[in-house]
């Protein structure tokens, strides 16, 4: 632009429209002005007026060029008086300078309600240019106020001891429950934007195997799309899951019917048990307090009662896993909402320390039998001591080890929870949903939707006793890693299933399972079988047949631990043609974005040739059960049919990408 200059640091500076040798003394007089405008710029002379003049338009795109901005600006919006626009290549923002301040606010209102590319963009005043120096002695200012802050919050910390217990507690609830500075609004909506996005990468993941596969087979990738998949499906998520379909946790407070706590040192080098605050290079705990959200009272009653009568009486000294010494590992509570709860002790000792073992055993004894005052709650609750266990653990981890001997010390064997309206016998190494009120909500929306038409066949759900199904057809749930049988056993006595045939890896457990049908009298309705489940599948299925007739509708109920479904599970479940239907529930949505990868996944060459293999799973519904307030993690529910057919479908933009072509 005539009678302005570009200089250094991005500004432009009015000079004289006059060639250099007017200016006095030609080329270095022009230089030496050259070296003073950029000096003005770096100091911010003649900058008050220019941003102020200056706009942003906000995230228009990496790859848009500048004359398409300058087109959109000039021709599409008519905006006049332009001085300068600007976009830098790879930079998502454009900026427009205006000649005059007053010219601003009319532009602003022009380009906000005008569309570029089809779309309508933010439009904002730029953020003003701080020049290099001015910024240089921020960033020095801001510096020098940190090591000051930092001094003295170290001074403080050496002199105020209430304040660093107050620091101690913090970092207590931000590990057990990371989320306590949100509302529960808020934590549901997070975690919904989570799963979302997962659901997103399964999508990626599957259209990427896809394309693969497909390239294989020498067809065009652009023109089809797996069978099943709609276009919403294929271009978003494998399937919507919205706010609405998180299903909140009916308690949020003290929720968790299992608490686990280390025995340590707290910071004061005392004997204690509680949560764990750090684990090298010294363990520290501390005692969980009432702000600690997932703890319930009867907890951490007993966390108190373990410190003050047992821990400060013991010649013994807490476990130290850095040079596996100590004797008191852990402890363990676990209730029931009939106000049943069992205590385990987890205590470390070698065979040579019989009479030690015997001693801290009659100290926990007389700690939780003697005087019961920390069964009584806040509010007038009164819980019961049912069982009271000791175990001894030698190895190096605390978790419990199935094969380590335990020792009843008091009271029954074992402690009755009722889940799903099952009545369910309870052992120390048992597993169970830690939220007793929302597992119950959980298998409620499990037996929903295994009454449930298929999507591509149907959209009604059965209704009343879906023994007989629709059309009279019986249906019979697969229960694989059954467990105890709480998930499947709860279908069958809602009347959902006709029957249940399960498979679990651990044959304790499976035992569980049958004590469990049989105290439901649910005996004759179901099957257990122990083992791995891509072994006996074929016996599992021919369990469903025996239960439900050979007419009857299969529906697979899979609920892994947390890492996932083992890689020939989910061969054996992809392979299996009576499976038609198949419900995910996942406790860590992760593992379930990797099964489902593979579940989902097309078929190959081979696979599409062979016809007694069946086609891939589709997502068709998913939902969260909110098991875990305060933290990240929440249940993950997933139903997945078979698509309809094993060839592949037209791509739903197919045609018009044709149509563009012939253009």
């Amino acid at each position: 632009m005539e009678g302005e200059k570009e200089v250094g640091g991005g500004g432009i500076v009015p000079t004289a429209g006059k060639p250099d040798e007017e200016r006095g003394g030609g080329l270095e007089a022009g230089k030496q002005e050259k070296e003073e405008a950029r000096k003005n710029v770096e100091e911010g002379e003649g900058q008050e007026d220019y941003d102020a003049r200056t706009l942003c338009i906000v995230n228009i795109g990496t790859f848009t060029k500048p004359n398409q901005v300058e087109r959109w600006v000039k021709e599409t919006c008519k905006i006049e008086r332009v001085e300068r626009i600007k976009k830098i290549r790879q930079q998502r923002h454009a900026f427009v300078r205006m000649e005059k301040v007053e010219d601003v606010e009319n532009a602003m209102k022009v380009m906000a309600a005008t569309k570029f590319k089809g779309k309508i963009y933010v439009i904002e005043p730029a953020a003003p240019r701080n020049n290099r120096r001015k910024r240089k002695a921020q960033e020095e200012a801001r510096d020098e106020a940190a090591k000051k802050a930092h001094l003295e919050d170290s001074r403080e910390k050496e002199t105020d001891e209430g304040k660093a217990a107050d620091v101690a507690k913090k970092n207590v609830k931000d590990t057990i429950t990371p989320l306590w500075r949100m509302t529960y609004e808020e934590q549901l909506a997070r975690k919904v934007d989570r799963l979302r996005n997962l659901l997103r990468k399964l999508t990626k993941n599957v259209k990427k195997t896809f394309k693969d596969t497909v390239k294989s087979m020498g067809v065009e990738t652009r023109r089809y799309h797996m069978s099943g998949w709609s276009k919403d499906q294929w271009f978003g998520e494998a399937c919507a899951i919205e706010k609405e379909d998180i299903i909140s946790s009916p308690v949020v407070q003290g929720y968790r019917n299992k608490s686990e706590f280390t025995v340590s040192f707290d910071d004061d080098g005392k004997p204690s048990v509680g949560f764990l605050l750090n684990s090298f290079p010294s363990v520290t705990v501390e005692l969980p307090g009432e702000d600690v959200a997932t703890c319930p009272w009867i907890a951490r009653s007993a966390c108190i009662a373990f410190k003050d009568r047992v821990l400060a009486k013991s010649s013994q000294q807490p476990y130290n896993k850095l040079n596996h010494s100590g004797f008191w590992r852990r402890l363990i509570v676990r209730h029931t909402v009939h106000k049943a709860v069992m205590v385990v002790v987890q205590v470390r000792a070698n065979k040579s320390e019989a009479a030690v073992v015997e001693e801290a055993k009659s100290l926990v004894v007389d700690a939780f039998c003697g005087e019961k005052s920390w069964l009584s709650g806040p509010n007038g609750e009164v819980y019961t001591l049912t069982s009271l266990y000791m175990q001894e653990n030698n190895t190096c981890s605390n978790a419990m080890d199935v094969s380590a001997p335990l020792h009843l010390l008091k009271g029954e064997k074992t402690v009755v929870e009722t889940l799903g309206g099952v009545d369910l016998v309870v052992s120390p190494d048992s597993f169970l949903q830690v939220n007793t009120e929302a597992a119950n909500k959980l298998y409620a929306l499990v037996g929903k939707w295994a009454n449930m038409s298929g999507t591509f066949n149907s959209s009604e759900e059965g209704g009343g006793n879906a023994k007989s199904g629709e059309s009279g057809q019986k249906v019979v749930a697969l229960d694989v890693c059954s467990g105890t049988g709480a998930i499947g056993l709860s279908l069958a006595k809602s009347g959902v299933v006709a029957g249940v045939s399960g498979v679990e890896l651990i044959e304790a457990a499976v035992e569980d399972a049958k004590v469990n049908a049989a105290k439901n009298a649910l005996t004759e309705c179901t099957r257990y079988v122990a083992g791995r489940a891509e072994l006996h599948m074929p016996a599992v299925i021919a369990n469903a047949r025996e239960l439900g007739g050979s007419e009857a509708r299969l529906v697979a109920v899979v609920d892994p631990p947390r890492a996932g479904l083992h890689p020939d599970v989910q061969k054996a479940l992809r392979k299996e043609k009576a499976i038609n239907k198949l419900i995910y529930v996942s406790c860590n949505a992760d593992s379930f974005v990797n099964d489902a990868s593979y579940l989902c996944r097309p078929l190959t060459k081979q696979e599409l040739d062979d016809e007694g293999y069946p086609a891939p799973f589709v997502p068709v519904r998913a939902a969260a059960v909110d098991l875990f307030p305060y933290t990240e993690h929440c249940e993950l529910v997933v139903l997945m049919e078979r698509a309809p057919t094993k060839e592949l479908s037209e791509h739903p933009g197919a045609d018009k990408e044709d149509k563009k072509e012939e253009k």
